[in-house]
């Protein structure tokens, strides 16, 4: 989906974190812990985007900023 959107460049590869990689998927809270760990930062300096508002409560939760993205119009 980054690919195809020209966004890859603009992210390193190894913060980006998978459910394969974190063995649990969104809103467990191994997943944000993780990417947390890979930016080498305190998951309270981190910050989730999503669209869906139960990925967005599991970043709260784990400890993590969570904002929920408006969805496009178009």
């Amino acid at each position: 989906m980054l690919a195809m959107a020209g966004l890859l460049t603009l992210f390193d590869d190894d913060l980006i974190v998978t459910s394969r990689d974190a063995g649990a998927a969104k809103p467990d809270p191994r997943i944000y812990n993780l990417a947390a760990q890979r930016a080498e930062m305190s998951i309270g300096r981190c910050l989730y985007v999503g669209e869906n508002p139960s990925e967005v409560a599991g970043a709260l939760d784990a400890g993590m900023g969570g904002l929920i993205k408006p969805l496009s119009g178009g």
